[in-house]
């Protein structure tokens, strides 16, 4: 696990804790988009 990774998933358990949920997109040779998504209430 690379520092990015690590970081995500940090992110991820954050998220998570709220209600939310995180993905990554990943394409080989082009790298990687995050998202997250939060409950508005």
């Amino acid at each position: 696990m690379d520092s990015t990774d690590y970081g995500f998933s940090t992110t991820k358990i954050v998220v998570e804790a709220h209600q939310g949920k995180g993905w990554e997109d990943m394409e080989v040779g082009q790298g990687s988009i995050f998202y997250v998504e939060l409950p508005l209430a």
